[in-house]
């Protein structure tokens, strides 16, 4: 028998499947309409460490008001595991009684549940006491004269999930992976969450800093800073991103049911919290199933922007200032 080549077995090997998988998933969601990225960087809040996310995808929304444009800005995290060898078995969960907890980060939820966070980081722009508790009082009469859809840019609810588990487990027969750590889907599901907070934080860092530009510009032309941390403020909270967290795997997805098992393509799995903290959710994908999901997600995410009376950008547009 001839030896494979060198090349064959790279080609063979799970590196290069993990590559195939990742950009697969990365084509479908462009010939979708989506903006993605593969191998994309970030730094994890906790670690400090640079670390990769696999495929990112956007989408740009807009809805015009009289007050100005509302933008939100859809945004997959995605990451593609191979599992070879291994199962997953999952116990499946009834629905919530309410959506799904929203994944998404805005300036007025900010304001509303992490007030003090927000006025520390107004006083690091240079901005005194008085002068914060001004703009933010500016903004707070500017919020109520506005009709009620127009303060908050979108609320969007993921789509709807046909299979849920709360429970899973990785098994190759003979064994299991008993610790979280051990664990390819815990890992990965994690791995999305981290993404998603870095994003979230890098965006608030650029709010306060557009902040603090503005706050520069003006004292140059002689505005007034309350009514200049105002308007910049004001322009943040016309804009909010909403995350879905996502792993492509390979294998199976099998849903335990009494003494039998199920094949399903997808699935939402709740990852709850003992301290009562927001349960977090990430829906899994059989590698094979993934066009019809994306198809499937795609369609759900434009019907309920164009619900909200918002048209897809094209292309991402420059931030405008109000």
């Amino acid at each position: 028998m001839t030896e494979p080549t060198l090349e064959a077995k790279l080609l063979a090997s799970t590196a290069a499947r993990s590559l195939i998988a990742e950009h697969a998933v990365a084509a479908r969601l462009t010939k979708l309409g989506w903006y993605t990225a593969h191998s994309s960087y970030y730094v994890d809040r906790v670690s400090g460490k640079p670390r990769e996310t696999d495929v990112v995808a956007r989408q740009f929304w807009t809805r015009h008001t009289a007050d100005g444009d509302r933008k939100g800005t859809l945004h997959l995290i995605i990451e593609c595991k191979t599992l070879k060898a291994w199962n997953l078995l999952f116990l499946p969960a009834k629905a919530p009684r309410f959506p799904d907890h929203r994944v998404e980060h805005w300036l007025g939820w900010e304001l509303e549940l992490n007030a003090d966070r927000v006025v520390d980081a107004l006083l690091g722009t240079g901005l005194s006491a008085d002068e914060v508790k001004g703009a933010l009082a500016e903004i707070d009469a500017w919020s109520k004269a506005l009709d009620r859809e127009d303060r908050i840019p979108f609320l969007v609810e993921a789509p709807p999930a046909p299979h849920r588990a709360t429970a899973f487990r990785e098994t190759n027969i003979d064994s299991q992976k008993e610790e979280p750590s051990d664990s390819v889907l815990w890992r990965a599901s994690q791995a999305t969450f981290s993404a998603i907070t870095s994003v979230s934080e890098s965006w608030f860092e650029k709010e306060i800093a557009d902040v603090k530009f503005g706050l520069r510009l003006g004292d140059a032309l002689g505005t007034v800073r309350i009514q200049q941390a105002a308007s910049w403020l004001k322009d943040a909270l016309r804009s909010s991103i909403h995350f879905h967290p996502i792993v492509v795997i390979e294998a199976e997805l099998r849903m335990l049911r009494g003494k039998t098992l199920k094949a399903v393509p997808w699935l939402r799995l709740e990852l709850r919290s003992i301290d009562g903290s927001p349960d977090r959710w990430v829906d899994v994908v059989n590698a094979d199933a993934f066009n019809a999901y994306a198809d499937e997600l795609t369609k759900e995410y434009a019907k309920t922007m164009r619900a909200a009376g918002a048209r897809k950008q094209s292309k991402k547009r420059k931030r405008a200032r109000r």
